[in-house]
C-alpha cells in the first residue's frame, strides 16, 4: 500500500473507530470514513473502509465506485483487490470478480477469505476441480497446525480413510479431547429435603433434614503433568438438619448446617503456572458446621 503524507494522531484514531464499526453498523462506518477522507482525501485505508462498509451495507455499486480507481491506485495492495472482487461477485460479474481475487491471493498467499470465495465461485460456474484445489487453499491459510491442517486436506482430496486416521490421531493429542470434564464442574451435583409437619399441642411444629452431595471435579482442562500437580478436589456430602416450632405470629427455629463439618473443597486457583505455584494454590472451601437459634415475630 502506497499513501501521501497526512495528518496523524487523531486520523489514526477515527480509523481504528471506523474498522471496529464496520462488523455491527456499517452504515456508520461509512459516514465516519467518509469524514476522514474530508480530512485527508484519498486516505487509502479511509478509502478501502468507505467501500468495505458500502458492500456491507449492500450497495454493490456505491463499493465499487471507490474500491475499482483504489484497486488501480494500489496494484500491489492484496486488501484492495480481495474488498473489489468482493463486491464484484456481489454487482453479478462472477468473471471479474475471480480475477480481482486472484490478484489478491498473488499478492498475499495466506488470505483464507480470498481463496474461499474464488472456492465458492469456481463451484458455481461448474468447475470441482478448481474449487477442491481453492477451498484446500483456504485450509492451508485458516490454520498452520497440522493437526487439523493434514486430515483436513486429504479430506479435500477425497481421501476419507487418510483424514479419518489423520482426524484420531490428532484428536488423541488434542487438549481436550471429545467428552473431557470441565475443569471446576462435576459430573454429579444434587439435594434432597425432607420435612415432616406435625403439631405439639397449639404449636405448629416440623422437622428437617437435607442431604447435598458434590462429586469430584477437576482444576485443570488437562490432566497431564504439570498441569495436574496441584490435585483435584474430591467428592463430598453434608448434611443439614432443622426443627422449629410457631404459635400465633411468632415462630422458633433451631438448626445446624453441615453438621459433621464436612471439610469439602469448591475448587483450586493459582496465581501464577501450574508448574511453578502448584505448591501455594488456593483452596475454596464449603461453609464450614454452622449453628444457631432463629427467631422471627409478625406484627
Amino acid at each position: 500500500m502506497t499513501s501521501t503524507a497526512e495528518p496523524t494522531g487523531t486520523v489514526d484514531i477515527a480509523l481504528a473507530h471506523t474498522q471496529r464499526l464496520l462488523r455491527n453498523d456499517p452504515g456508520l462506518a461509512a459516514e465516519q470514513a467518509g469524514e476522514i477522507l474530508k480530512v485527508a482525501p484519498n486516505h487509502p485505508l479511509a478509502t478501502l473502509l468507505l467501500g468495505t462498509a458500502r458492500r456491507l451495507r449492500g450497495d454493490a455499486a456505491g463499493a465499487l465506485q471507490v474500491l475499482e480507481p483504489l484497486s488501480a491506485a494500489q496494484p500491489n495492495w492484496a486488501a484492495a483487490h480481495y474488498e473489489w472482487g468482493v463486491a464484484l461477485g456481489d454487482a453479478g460479474r462472477p468473471e471479474a470478480a475471480l480475477a480481482a481475487l486472484r490478484r489478491a491471493v498473488a499478492l498475499k498467499p495466506n488470505l483464507p477469505d480470498a481463496w474461499r470465495a474464488i472456492a465458492d465461485h469456481l463451484l458455481l460456474t461448474g468447475d470441482t476441480q478448481g474449487a477442491d484445489a481453492a477451498y484446500a487453499q483456504h485450509i492451508k491459510a485458516s490454520t498452520q497446525d497440522p493437526r487439523l491442517l493434514n486430515p483436513a486436506l486429504a479430506l479435500v482430496e477425497g481421501k476419507i480413510a487418510q483424514a479419518e486416521a489423520l482426524h484420531n490421531c490428532a484428536a488423541a493429542d488434542l487438549t481436550a479431547p471429545s467428552g473431557t470434564q470441565l475443569p471446576v464442574t462435576p459430573k454429579l451435583k444434587g439435594n434432597a429435603t425432607a420435612r415432616y409437619k406435625f403439631n405439639v399441642a397449639e404449636y405448629e411444629s416440623f422437622v428437617q433434614g437435607t442431604v447435598i452431595h458434590q462429586g469430584s471435579s477437576t482444576s485443570e482442562l488437562q490432566q497431564t503433568a504439570p498441569y495436574n500437580l496441584q490435585g483435584n478436589p474430591p467428592k463430598f456430602t453434608t448434611f443439614d438438619f432443622s426443627t422449629g416450632t410457631a404459635k400465633n405470629n411468632w415462630h422458633l427455629e433451631a438448626y445446624i448446617e453441615n453438621a459433621f463439618d464436612k471439610q469439602g473443597q469448591l475448587g483450586y486457583i493459582l496465581q501464577c503456572a501450574t508448574a511453578y505455584c502448584y505448591e501455594h494454590s488456593r483452596i475454596y472451601p464449603i461453609k464450614p458446621m454452622n449453628f444457631g437459634i432463629k427467631f422471627g415475630q409478625k406484627f
